[in-house]
């Protein structure tokens, strides 16, 4: 069977690092680049890299190379933002306020019946496993050494510049 799509995608974490060749390749290229907090962020590589069965994920993908990674992909989406078109998700906001159009709208997709079905079934999931398992949703607690470590060394200031800008751009949930 030949499927035919408006649009090919997938979940590439370290696109940031091939901004340059995707543009080149494909100049009308649309990125939708999601951002989410550098606590959450730490707490979710620590536990996968203290998890012995978890043998995809290696031990140095730790605390200290999420801060260095979140850092990196945040200056480069933003010195990429003026060149490329991109839609910055806020991870938390997507599921806080629900409405997927500005992210269809963006990709000229339309939200269909069914669309909004299944977003209406994944955000009442994410919600109530979020509620269910508190604020660490399962995952590693940081020590205090390390939550200094993300205060000082997190720029949380790029993120933030970021989302002003693809706010002024109408991109942005």
């Amino acid at each position: 069977m030949l499927f035919r799509s408006t649009y090919v995608g997938d979940k590439i974490p370290r696109l940031y690092e091939r901004y340059q060749d995707l543009a080149l390749a494909f100049p009308s290229a649309r990125v939708v680049f999601m951002t989410r907090n550098l606590v959450d962020v730490a707490k979710s590589w620590k536990a996968r890299a203290n998890d012995s069965d978890d043998t995809l994920w290696p031990p140095s993908m730790d605390v200290n190379e999420a801060i260095r990674q979140w850092n990196e992909s945040h200056h480069t989406t933003l010195a990429a933002i003026d060149e490329m078109d991109i839609f910055v998700l806020r991870f938390e906001k997507l599921f806080e306020l629900g409405d997927i159009s500005p992210l269809f709208d963006f990709l000229d997709l339309e939200v269909t019946d069914g669309t909004q079905k299944w977003w209406g079934w994944t955000r009442a999931r994410y919600l109530e496993r979020r509620a269910g398992d508190g604020d660490d949703n399962g995952r590693a607690a940081l020590s205090w050494l390390e939550s200094s470590r993300i205060a000082r060394a997190g720029d949380i200031q790029a993120r933030e510049t970021l989302i002003q800008m693809a706010a002024s751009r109408g991109r942005l949930i």
